[in-house]
């Protein structure tokens, strides 16, 4: 892959896709195989804070987003490190949580927000956004989401709720 400037690394990178590998359709966020990638199509890639130190570098990435349309904004995957209720702002009956991630952005997800889980029947809702979550969310400008994607909990280590 080559990484435009602007990102934590700017050139050429291996990118090995492993079983583990989750690739995603970015509107919907549907499963896709390896075989549907496109040579040349946009890719935005979540890598963990391991790449090798190698010319050039490699990385494992946890999941790959493609088919983004140009006017979207791409979604969010991370994992959530705070999250308290809301009330309406004004609007009777309305409830919903704000959501902090571990890279900083904050989100309002409300009750008519879709929350679904990933690749189970479970019953999710905007309740079950809580710390140590892993999210994949699509919100506008203003940082209303309007989808998430709950994935199913596996501890990696602890947080840090500060």
């Amino acid at each position: 892959m080559d990484c435009p400037s602007g990102n934590i690394y700017e050139g050429e990178v291996i990118v090995n896709i492993s079983g583990d590998t989750l690739i995603l359709d970015g509107e919907n966020g549907y499963p896709l195989e390896a075989e549907e990638l496109q040579a040349g199509e946009t890719v935005y890639v979540y890598i963990g804070p391991a790449m090798t130190m190698s010319l050039p570098p490699q990385v494992t990435p946890e999941l790959l987003l493609v088919n983004v349309p140009a006017d979207y904004k791409v979604p969010q995957y991370d994992v959530i490190v705070r999250s308290d209720g809301l009330t309406g702002l004004g609007i009777p009956n309305r409830s919903g949580m704000s959501v902090t991630l571990s890279n900083g952005m904050v989100y309002q997800v409300w009750q008519d927000a879709q929350v679904k889980p990933y690749l189970t029947r479970n019953r999710v809702t905007y309740q079950d956004l809580l710390p140590g979550t892993r999210v994949l969310a699509w919100a506008d400008d203003k940082g209303q989401a309007s989808k998430v994607i709950v994935f199913p909990y596996e501890y990696k280590g602890s947080l840090s709720l500060d």
